[in-house]
């Protein structure tokens, strides 16, 4: 599940840098969710993967969002310099 982590943290480290677009971000997301779910049900067949995702994707949302706004506000100042300042 290391793997699924790593993922996830690089769509962050790449919102936050401003390398892609937050609902591009988000369709990436859903997608490694449907990937981790499948893998979840795969290794551990008597577990709920539905719950398990939400506690996987629970602990990095708070960085999740971080990213997505300092994403946003750094695409804003590149195109915008009245911004510079936020």
């Amino acid at each position: 599940m290391s793997e699924h982590r790593d993922l996830i943290n690089d769509v962050i480290r790449r919102i936050s840098e401003g390398d892609i677009a937050p609902d591009e971000a988000w369709s990436t997301i859903r997608s490694l969710k449907d990937k981790y779910i499948e893998t979840r049900k795969r290794l551990h067949p008597d577990k709920d993967a539905e719950q398990s995702w939400h506690v996987f994707i629970g602990n990095s949302f708070q960085n999740l969002v971080y990213a997505i706004l300092k994403g946003y506000f750094a695409n804003l100042k590149k195109k915008d310099k009245t911004f510079q300042n936020l």
